[in-house]
């Protein structure tokens, strides 16, 4: 999220031509400032925006200045919790003046807080792609580059409509702003898994395993993959691998995708199955598919 010290350094006022309107907005946006220069309580600072808010609504759009002083308004609006109405004149400031990188930051950061992931992941992407993508790394990576998961939310469900291309982006700047983390490579390549490109799905799993080689969960994915695309002995190793590195108890998702190749003259490295399945169930008693398969054990034997 954009931090206040930032955003306050350039929501500055540029005042141009007289109006009362206007003087009240100008008087009660600086004592709001002032008053968070000085570390007053933040009930009594939000309260102080929110009066700015209240005189700016008041302005009329004719009266000279209006435009320049909508940074202004839209950050006294986030600062008072009004989300919505800072969006909103953050941007009508971009389609008045042209973007810049406050304002950019501003948008998306008030379209996240206001609970509307779908419409900042649209205009992240869309500033993305016209020159801002720093800006743009600088909220929709979150304090850490780790992302945000309102926007992980709405990457999802553009990709479960269709919208590849977008949800493909998010993860994207999300591997690229985490640094690559194997996390992020991770979820990448589950990504790219899910709307069939598999290629770059197999290179982006074994590229995060490389950087977290004793990841349980990455090999079991790649070894899901590997599955999927006939290749089982290769998913077999995946799997033994995945099992090798968990801690015990051992319940990972590892233990029943080797038990699933037993069938196929593939050695799940244990003994007994149903032993096994007892303490996935252990750990995690409602696993509906190690239930199953348990349950197939016991009628089998």
């Amino acid at each position: 999220m954009i931090g206040r010290a930032g955003v306050t350094a350039c929501a500055v006022l540029c005042i141009a031509g007289p109006g009362l309107a206007q003087d009240d907005f100008v008087e009660l946006y600086e004592r709001a400032q002032k008053l968070s220069a000085e570390k007053k309580p933040e009930g009594v600072v939000r309260a102080a925006y929110a009066r700015s808010v209240r005189a700016f609504e008041d302005l009329d759009r004719e009266v000279d200045g209006y435009y320049s002083h909508l940074p202004a308004a839209g950050y006294a609006a986030w600062r008072s919790g009004e989300y919505a109405r800072a969006a909103q004149w953050f941007r009508i400031a971009i389609d008045a003046t042209g973007p810049t990188e406050f304002l950019v930051r501003s948008e998306i950061d008030a379209l996240v807080r206001d609970k509307r992931g779908a419409r900042a992941l649209r205009v992240a992407y869309d500033h993305a792609d016209a020159g801002f993508a720093s800006a743009v790394d600088a909220v929709a990576g979150g304090t850490n580059g780790f992302g945000l998961q309102p926007l992980f939310e709405a990457a999802d469900a553009a990709m479960r409509r269709g919208d590849t291309e977008l949800g493909l982006w998010y993860f994207r700047t999300i591997a690229r702003t985490s640094g690559e983390a194997a996390i992020a490579l991770g979820n990448l390549a589950l990504s790219l898994r899910c709307v069939g490109r598999v290629e770059e799905a197999e290179a982006m799993y074994r590229k995060a395993i490389q950087k977290a080689p004793t990841d349980a969960y990455l090999w079991n994915d790649l070894g899901l993959l590997l599955k999927g695309l006939g290749r089982r002995k290769e998913a077999h190793a995946a799997f033994r691998k995945s099992r090798e590195a968990e801690t015990p108890p051992v319940a990972g998702p590892a233990t029943g995708n080797l038990i699933d190749l037993i069938p196929f003259g593939f050695d799940p490295g244990f003994g007994d199955p149903e032993a096994a399945l007892a303490v996935v169930l252990t750990e995690l008693p409602d696993a509906q598919l190690s239930r199953r398969r348990c349950i197939d054990a016991i009628l089998g034997r």
